[in-house]
């Protein structure tokens, strides 16, 4: 069950690839709207932090089965991400991920897993790095490339109390598509639809039941649904005991009688 836990999440931090996808469509704004200003209220809206912890408890759907675990996320901002996975009170595996690397250990059965991100994309064509799994489990903006100057706005509208950004972007190889709902009152993310239009893959994420943390509102529940031709994954996080800015060790020895597997 470990090995399967941390294929669907490392297949759910996206679609997305840095520096692989050029501009293709002008920007079109409202003249009623600053994209300036939403960035910038964007940000303010962010929890700030050096170190971040917070429990989970997670139930996983797919198409043959269903299970659930409990865990903990530890964060260094920007720099490192040690996710571990307790179900019953006792750890079975964690995984840490860097900017340039993934290791996974399987305590169960005595294996790991060490590579870049780059495997993904070579085994299952799916884009991944560390900044987008980071900004997807703090409820953070991300796009698919290193800076905003590389990105285009295809729409900015307001419908209501929110804001929907869509972006587009082309290689030689796919059309990705990206709408983004804000809230137009406290800038919080609320979903963010990713649409890989060329082989139907779908990844849709959604944050609710908020609470306020140091002035910032941060999602108690993350729901996570991916899709393509033939796969369906649904993951919905239920968060707790949210701890910042506390010593935090990010530890992780692979043991020598421990086996390398590849996913």
């Amino acid at each position: 069950m470990t090995k399967n836990i941390f294929i669907i999440l490392t297949m759910l931090i996206l679609l997305a690839s840095c520096n692989t996808f050029k501009k293709i469509i002008s920007f079109k704004n409202n003249k009623t709207l600053n994209y300036q200003q939403i960035q910038d209220s964007l940000k303010n809206s962010y929890l700030q932090y050096n170190t971040l912890f917070y429990k989970f408890n997670a139930d996983i759907k797919t198409k043959s089965k269903n299970f659930s675990f409990a865990g903990n996320i530890k964060i260094r901002k920007d720099s490192a991400i040690l996710i571990a996975v307790t179900p019953l009170g006792f750890e079975i595996g964690r995984a840490l991920f860097t900017k340039d690397s993934i290791i996974v250990i399987n305590k169960i059965q005595s294996q790991y897993f060490a590579d870049d991100y780059d495997y993904f994309l070579l085994k299952y064509n799916v884009f991944s790095n560390y900044n987008v799994l980071q900004s997807v489990i703090t409820d953070n903006l991300f796009y698919y490339s290193k800076d905003t100057t590389n990105m285009i706005l295809e729409n900015l509208e307001k419908r209501d109390s929110v804001y929907i950004l869509k972006q587009q972007y082309k290689n030689d190889k796919k059309t990705i598509i990206q709408q983004t709902e804000l809230d137009a009152n406290n800038y919080n993310v609320n979903s963010i639809l990713l649409l890989q239009a060329d082989d139907l893959k779908e990844v849709n994420i959604k944050y609710s039941d908020f609470q306020t943390i140091t002035d910032k509102r941060f999602p108690n529940k993350i729901d996570i649904v991916f899709k393509d031709t033939k796969n369906n994954y649904e993951v919905n996080f239920v968060i707790s005991k949210i701890l910042i800015d506390n010593k935090l060790k990010f530890n992780l020895e692979i043991p020598k009688n421990y086996a390398k597997i590849w996913f």
